[in-house]
Formats: C-alpha cells, structure tokens, sequence
C-alpha cells in the first residue's frame, strides 16, 4: 500500500513537473508569434526558457525510463544540442524534450491544459492590441488571384493570427473529442467563420471546414466500413507529402521559369510555397545540423520568406534534425493509428497537409499531435466497440 502511494505521488510531481514546463514553453510560444518584435532578445524571454528547461530538467529526473527509452532519448538530447549549437535556435531540442517527456496516462490533461492557455493568451493579446498597447495592423495581403485585408490583432502577421487561433479550435475539438456534440460542431464553424473574416487565413478556413466536415462524417457512422483502411495508412501520410512536395520543387526547378502549368500548380494550390522552398534551396547551403538563416541574402533572391515547414526544418536544422524530426512524426502517427482515435486521425492528417503552408505548424505550439510520438497510456478514447492498442 505504502509502495502504491509513493508511485501516485512521483507521478503527480512529475505531472506537475510537465505540466509547469508546457505551461511555459507554450507562452514562450505564443510571446514570439506576437508583434512584441524584441521578445526573442527580452530578459522574460530568458527567464521564460530557463524555468521551462528547469521544469524539463526535474522531469526528467522524476521519469521512469527503460532503457529504450533512455537510449532514444540521448540520441534525440544530442541531435536536439548539436542543431541548436550550430543554429541557435532552441525549436527542435525544445520539441524533443516535450514530446519525450510527457508522463503516463496524462495527455487528456495535457491537451486541456494548453488549450486553456492558448485561448487566454489569445483573448489577452486581442485584448491588448484593441486598447492600443499592442499594434493592430490593417495588411493587404496578396491571394495570386486577387487581394484582401486582413488584420493582425496584436500578432506579427494575419497569417500567425490564423494560425494560433485555428490551433484553439483543434484544440477545443480535441478536448472534445469523446463527446462531440451539435453545440461542440456549431462553436468550432462558428469560430472558424470568425477566424476567416478578421485574418483571410484561406488555407486555415479551407483545413478547417475540412475537419469539421470529417468529423460530421464520422459521427453519422458512415466512416465506419473504411475506418480500418484509414487507421493502416496513416502511418504512410507523411511520406506521401514529402515525396509530392519533392516532385513538385523538381519540376518547378527544372519547368517553373516558362511552364504555366508548374506555375499555376505552385501559385494555386500551394499559394507560391514551392517556389519560395525553391528559391530557400537555393539561397542556403546544405549542412548536418543546420545552418543559422541568414536573411541578408533576401535581397539577392527577392524573396522574403520561408513558409514550407518541411523546407525550413531541413536548412534550418540540416540532414540529420530533419531525419529526426520526420521519424518523430512517424512514430506520432504510427501512436494514433494504432489507438484508433479517428478525430486525432483527422486533426494529424490536417496539421501536416498545413506544414507545406505554415513553417509554424512544425513544433508543439501549433501540432500538438506530435505529444503522441513517444506517450504511453490511456488517452481517453471511451467509445463502446472501440478498442485501444495501449502501449
């Protein structure tokens, strides 16, 4: 009994070990995608990543690891430290210290957590831009086919604003995914109808409807007879999306200067990704562990940014932070195929479709998915006829 109670309590202590960590790592977050432009270079900055990486350090004491796990651990720990000294960026150790530290049989908790925190955040930066201590820009925003005004509410871009705020209703419908009711469709369209007015995030509205579409689907039970077809290859999803995006940086690279095909293929369906994935190819030279993006050369290559997460992930943190990255996502997906969770199916397949638009969509922050990568336990998943692969 006395042995029973010790583990409640080491498992609370490393709960709350984690939970103060995300807690802080996902303001971190939300801080840097806000137009407060010196941020990165703030004391709170500072203050924020050290507490976060003290949190993470008493997780990691706390957690029972076996020794698999210990040894993927290291080699994510060193991958994670190696990228960050030849980059300076903290995204992809930060990333594989969430996603391997979460404890047992807690993401249901987890996922509340953060959606609870992204949406006061968010409440609290419109806030802030509407009273004026924050800017609320008016941008014209060019859509290749016509233009539009979007606005950013106290975020660095429109398209951030989207993005953070598309992430709180996946979020409320993951929350939510046990007991999806009328109400629960009605707020999410609701809320994305909103999003679209105020951001003209197309690509956010589009994935959304998407998801919502879906799970109205599933609910009517008509996914039933393919649910088994599903659940077997998610797991080749993110394979498929990296080879199309391959071929199509190809026959931009080789048919995109004089092919209005290639051309109308790039500005279309992928809003000019590929092009500027193209041009990053070119501009930024190939390394082991990434390279710090310098953007002085924008100028050279007339381009001004890099929207493709897979291409920001493989110059940023170079050969082999992109093949780690990618077996992350892999073993993500792998998790909830196997626990046949089909809202988390849907929201996965959407987050990573989103990854070719949004660089943003590549850490926790926004795919809060890839929790699953390496968590162990139950997550919640209730339905009668539905059985769970606990591992």
């Amino acid at each position: 009994m006395k042995m029973n109670i010790k583990f409640v309590k080491n498992n609370l202590t490393e709960l709350n070990s984690y939970v103060g960590f995300i807690v802080l790592l996902i303001s971190m977050y939300v801080f840097e995608s806000t137009a407060w432009t010196s941020f990165n270079d703030s004391f709170f900055h500072d203050v924020l990543l050290g507490c976060a990486l003290l949190f993470a350090i008493s997780c990691m004491v706390l957690k029972k690891f076996s020794l698999k796990e210990k040894f993927v651990f290291g080699i994510l720990m060193c991958i994670g430290v190696l990228c960050y000294i030849s980059t300076r960026f903290t995204g992809l150790l930060l990333t594989f210290l969430v996603v391997t530290l979460i404890p047992r049989n807690s993401i249901d908790k987890v996922f509340r957590i953060i959606f609870i925190e992204e949406l006061f955040l968010t409440i609290c930066i419109i806030l802030l831009s509407l009273i004026g201590v924050l800017p609320n820009q008016v941008v014209e925003i060019n859509k290749s086919l016509y233009t539009a005004n979007a606005y950013t509410f106290g975020f660095s871009h429109p398209n951030i604003l989207t993005a953070q705020a598309t992430t709180i209703v996946f979020l409320y419908l993951c929350v939510n995914r046990n007991n999806i009711q009328f109400k629960t469709i009605l707020i999410s369209l609701l809320s994305t109808l909103v999003i679209y007015y105020f951001s003209r995030g197309r690509t956010a509205f589009l994935l959304s409807l998407l998801v919502i579409i879906l799970i109205c689907i599933d609910k009517t039970g008509k996914f039933n007879s393919i649910k088994s077809s599903i659940f077997k290859y998610l797991p080749y999803l993110n394979i498929g999306i990296i080879l199309t995006i391959l071929i199509v940086i190809v026959l931009f690279a080789f048919f995109g200067g004089h092919s209005r095909l290639i051309n109308l293929i790039n500005d279309v369906i992928f809003n000019g990704r590929i092009g500027l994935a193209w041009l990053n190819f070119k501009a930024y030279s190939m390394s082991l562990f990434g390279v710090n993006l310098d953007p002085n050369v924008w100028g050279e290559w007339q381009y001004h940014a890099l929207d493709n997460g897979h291409m920001m992930i493989f110059l940023q943190y170079g050969i082999v932070g992109f093949i780690s990255y990618f077996c992350v996502v892999q073993r993500a997906l792998n998790n909830i195929a196997k626990r046949k969770d089909i809202v988390m199916c849907i929201i996965i397949s959407v987050l990573l479709i989103w990854l070719i638009y949004e660089g943003t969509m590549s850490y926790v922050g926004k795919n809060f998915t890839l929790l699953f990568a390496f968590y162990r336990g139950k997550s919640g998943l209730k339905k009668k006829g539905v059985k769970q692969n606990v591992t």
